[in-house]
């Protein structure tokens, strides 16, 4: 009787495995990556157009004739003596600079406000009274062919004159008051780039902060020295009809492969194999010998037999014990009885059921 030959069930290692599922999970999010990168492209900003704005504010306060200081004027940043001041001299510069020509529509102004602020138990301080004041009318300016424009206002605040008011108003209506003068220039612009047609449009101010009714005054300034912007605009990245098809393409490369090798990837933890083996070796572990080499049947004629319980009959027959070899770990199994030109082979897989 000819040897029964059987093919050996291949069964990956562990790490085979990890490795395979690894690859092949990244494949798949590559490929769906490349999928929605062209259904759903990038959106892009691009710039068009940058600006810089410089902003300065310098100021000198003039004395009047006194005994105590010899100078005309003090700097600015200094604490000043309020009864001394005669006027303050003030420079307020601002500089427009683009990165293409423009036609600038732009305009400004300077007011000063009195804020008037009273000082509440409950509420805290709060204002109270405002007086306004035009120093300059609005200046409106149209300039074509440019990449920048600039102001440059002096002015000349006699702080007497606003001093006065305060005192009057706290002295006729018996009201302590905290006060200050604010002073801004307002600066509008609006423009069109020639090269593309879009608008450069924005709104800015300096402003400048004085003491009122004080006996001392700390003059104070309120802007950004430097402002950098750039004016984008979104754009859609092309769809790339490569990356669609190699997409497409690995992702199906990579099913068919899942497909193709799921059973040696995804292996319970236990099989009918191992299931079948234990229940043998525990129901008839004392007529049963393992064995770690392989039956030598070269010589003998070989009965395969279909179920392991015709295997206990032939073992209670010839009296022989069943030897276990296990042909592929976790796979394969034969039990054979051996007598004189006879072989007897039960042989246990996962093929079998």
């Amino acid at each position: 009787m000819r040897k029964k030959i059987k093919k050996k069930k291949l069964v990956l290692k562990k790490w085979v495995r990890v490795s395979i599922i690894f690859i092949l999970t990244f494949s798949i999010l590559i490929s769906i990556y490349l999928i929605l990168s062209y259904f759903f492209p990038k959106l892009d900003k691009n710039p068009y157009y940058n600006y810089n704005i410089k902003r300065n504010i310098n100021y000198k306060v003039y004395l009047k004739d006194n005994n105590f200081f010899e100078e005309e004027y003090q700097q600015e940043g200094k604490q000043y003596t309020s009864d001394l001041i005669d006027y303050i001299d003030i420079d307020l510069s601002y500089l427009f600079n683009g990165s293409s020509i423009t036609n600038m529509n732009y305009n400004y102004d300077v007011t000063a406000s009195i804020i008037g602020e009273y000082e509440n138990a409950t509420s805290g301080e709060s204002e109270l009274w405002t007086k306004k004041f035009t120093l300059l009318e609005k200046q409106n300016k149209e300039l074509y062919d440019i990449t920048d424009f600039d102001i440059n206002q002096n002015l000349k605040i006699n702080y007497d004159s606003y001093n006065k008011i305060v005192n009057d108003f706290k002295n006729q209506l018996n009201l302590a008051i905290d006060a200050y003068l604010n002073i801004k220039l307002s600066i509008n612009y609006d423009g069109i780039i020639q090269s593309n047609k879009n608008k450069v449009k924005g709104k800015d101010k300096l402003e400048v902060i004085i003491p009122l009714a004080k006996t001392t005054t700390n003059i104070q300034t309120k802007y950004d020295k430097e402002t950098t912007k750039s004016l984008t605009k979104t754009v859609d990245q092309s769809r790339n009809k490569v990356k669609l098809f190699s997409g497409l393409s690995l992702l199906t490369i990579s099913i068919i492969l899942i497909i193709m090798v799921r059973d040696k990837i995804f292996i319970s933890k236990k099989t009918y194999y191992a299931k079948m083996k234990e229940k043998i070796l525990k129901n008839y572990a004392s007529i049963i010998v393992e064995v770690s080499n392989p039956v030598d049947l070269e010589n003998l004629q070989i009965f395969d037999i279909k179920n392991f319980e015709d295997m206990i009959d032939v073992e209670e027959e010839l009296k022989s014990p069943i030897l276990l070899y296990e042909e592929q770990e976790n796979v394969e199994s034969h039990f054979i009885v051996v007598n004189d030109k006879y072989a007897y082979r039960f042989i246990l897989n996962n093929n079998d059921y």
